[in-house]
């Protein structure tokens, strides 16, 4: 057997290197709807339900004192049904809604939609309930 010389080169390439400046993320400028209080806490067919909905500041975390709209969409069964009192209180930053539920619903899916616009922003919170 023959040895076979071999030789070994380093080759050294010149990569170019492209430096990204990270951005920082801006805060989310979106209104927030935080979870619902309900009273009472289940939903009875025949009788009054409200539902309060605390809102924010997205950017801030204070809660809202102004908004452009608020937009309650309250249904049973996938059917509309309309909401006596809707109203948005700026000193507590809380939407809220009353409603007689129909005696019909017993037993069904009430899903109350709440969206609220803040100039050009909005956000949207759906609250499923059972209805006893």
């Amino acid at each position: 057997m023959k040895a076979v010389p071999v030789s070994i080169g380093v080759v050294l390439a010149m990569v170019p290197t492209a430096f990204v400046l990270a951005v920082p993320a801006q805060a989310d400028q979106r209104p927030r709807i935080t979870a619902p209080v309900s009273h009472p806490a289940t939903p009875l067919a025949g009788k009054t339900f409200e539902i309060t909905f605390p809102v924010f500041d997205g950017a801030t975390g204070a809660r809202l004192t102004r908004v452009t709209a608020t937009v309650f969409r309250p249904t049973i069964s996938g059917k509309l049904v309309r909401p006596q009192v809707e109203h948005f209180e700026p000193r507590a930053g809380v939407a809220w809604m009353t409603m007689t539920i129909p005696a019909w619903a017993k037993g069904r899916l009430l899903k109350v939609q709440l969206t609220i616009k803040v100039g050009g922003l909005s956000a949207t919170w759906i609250a499923p309930y059972r209805i006893g």
